[in-house]
């Protein structure tokens, strides 16, 4: 990630929580499948990367670029006009 400018020295995997989930209107999963907890009422993704613990460094940058290209299409949708009316009416 340094390659691309992002600092990720301080970060860490943070614990899924319910309190956490609870309070999102999104969650990302990433490759859990069934294996995570769900919530009622909490809108989930589950994005089936590679896990790119111990891949070699091309494999690493693939895996990042993926994640890039599905960030980038969540914001298209997340910034479409009315929708937070149309999710209203959805509820």
């Amino acid at each position: 990630m340094a390659e691309i400018g992002v600092d990720l020295s301080a970060e860490f995997p943070k614990p899924l929580t319910d309190e956490l989930v609870a309070a999102a209107d999104l969650v990302i999963t990433l490759g859990c499948g069934g294996a995570c907890p769900l919530l009622p009422h909490t809108r989930y993704l589950d994005w089936a990367v590679p896990d790119p613990a111990h891949q070699p460094l091309a494999e690493i940058r693939r895996i990042r670029d993926e994640l890039d290209l599905l960030v980038t299409d969540l914001l298209t949708t997340l910034d479409q006009p009315g929708l937070e009316q149309r999710r209203n009416a959805d509820a």
